[in-house]
């Protein structure tokens, strides 16, 4: 079972869980039924619709978790991402930055933002914690 962690910034705030929180509850309960899926699955088997390793240089070494809702005005598909990276060795997968698709379609902006994260906390081992824990 993968497990999940969240990045922490160094007030000490989880990112992670300050975005969902701010989410409607057809986001949040999206977040949970994805990464429920995804806890049973061997990461080798994570892959599209829910999953996609991100390549390019701005986003090199990291993954994205789709989500998807409806609008219910429009009734259109609204997608989110959530951007993390995989850590094979501890079988474990690291949460950094969440962002709703339309804000940042090419990623210009949300890779260079997931990569100075994980950098943090490769550098400092506080800025992470375990989270959506079974």
């Amino acid at each position: 079972m993968v497990a999940f962690r969240c990045y922490v910034d160094r007030t000490g705030a989880d990112k992670i869980r300050q975005w969902y929180d701010a989410q409607e509850g057809d986001v949040r309960a999206e977040m949970d039924a994805v990464i429920e899926v995804l806890q049973e699955l061997s990461y080798a088997r994570w892959d599209q619709p829910m999953y996609r390793e991100l390549d390019g240089k701005p986003c090199q070494g990291l993954g994205h978790i789709r989500l998807i809702t409806i609008d219910p005005d429009t009734h259109r598909d609204v997608h989110y991402r959530v951007i993390g990276f995989y850590e094979p060795e501890q079988d474990r997968f690291t949460l950094l930055y969440c962002f709703k698709k339309n804000d940042d379609p090419t990623l210009v902006n949300s890779c260079p933002q997931a990569q100075l994260r994980r950098a943090d906390l490769l550098a400092n081992a506080g800025r992470v914690h375990d989270c959506w824990s079974q």
